[in-house]
């Protein structure tokens, strides 16, 4: 599985953007806007010892 899986959303990036200087656009629709991938997450995990402990 490449790393990262979920993918960018360019018009997202945009509308957050618009928001930021002050001229916002129309709110994207994600499911119509963005790739299938859009807003998907992985979880990892691990276990760790503590190297600060015997």
């Amino acid at each position: 599985m490449p790393w990262p899986a979920a993918a960018d959303c360019p018009a997202i990036d945009a509308y957050r953007q618009s928001l930021v200087t002050g001229t916002p656009i129309a709110r994207p629709a994600p499911a119509t806007a963005c790739p299938p991938t859009f807003g998907n997450t992985d979880i990892w995990g691990s276990a760790l010892t503590d190297p600060t402990t015997d």
